[in-house]
């Protein structure tokens, strides 16, 4: 009798086992699938906020500038690097969409290879506009401006260097080999334009010989 009622126990128990597994699986079914749902709605609701943004026409910032302040507004170093730090984002949106001209180099030892890229108003509105209206309303110096993005661009900041490629930002010319055009158009149709000279690592000591020849220096008898 003892073993009957025993025996009756242990299947007890076991069906009760086997009832609080499935009982767990199914909870964890239904979690998963709420989760699931909630993160599908959750993508959709970004999806959405993202389509609103990108269609928004941007905000236009009105111009109380004074001509004094046009001519006599001091920028400081971080309004340099900002302003070069929007002027990368344009020129990495073109170049991720090969938006560029290449000139390959004959013979690096004497000529760099040329890259330009170009920005359309109409492709990055209110990018464009942002940049101009910076450099405007602090009076960005062009030379400085063009100093420092050539020397972004060397430092592999715009554009990746790889493992072989030395960006030139002197060639002795007195213009700058690499750097972007003058910001100096806020209208509709205008551009920005971007240059990069550059040659293959293993070059560069002769072309700079070449490009950067030393003065003879003269034997004396003495």
């Amino acid at each position: 009798m003892y073993d009957r009622i025993y025996g009756i126990i242990v299947i007890g128990v076991a069906w009760y086992t086997w009832y609080l597994i499935a009982l767990f699986f199914i909870v964890h079914i239904l979690t998963k699938r709420k989760e699931k749902q909630y993160q599908t709605a959750l993508e959709s609701v970004v999806e959405e906020l993202k389509d609103i943004l990108i269609e928004e026409e941007p905000i236009m910032i009105e111009n109380k500038l004074t001509l004094t302040s046009i001519l006599t507004n001091k920028p400081t170093e971080s309004d340099y690097t900002l302003l070069v730090d929007f002027l990368t984002e344009l020129a990495q949106n073109r170049y991720k969409e090969y938006k560029f001209l290449f000139a390959k180099s004959t013979d690096e030892t004497e000529q760099p290879n040329f890259l330009q890229i170009i920005s359309n108003w109409s492709e990055d509105p209110s990018l464009h506009r942002t940049i101009f209206e910076y450099a405007i309303n602090k009076n960005i110096d062009m030379k400085v401006l063009q100093q420092k993005f050539a020397e972004h661009v060397a430092q592999g900041q715009v554009i990746e260097l790889g493992d072989n490629a030395i960006v030139i930002v002197d060639d002795n010319t007195g213009n700058p080999p690499t750097g972007v055009s003058p910001i100096n158009s806020g209208l509709e149709g205008s551009e920005i334009c971007f240059i990069i000279s550059f040659i293959k690592e293993e070059n560069y000591e002769a072309w700079k010989k070449n490009t950067f020849p030393q003065p003879e220096v003269e034997e004396t008898n003495e």
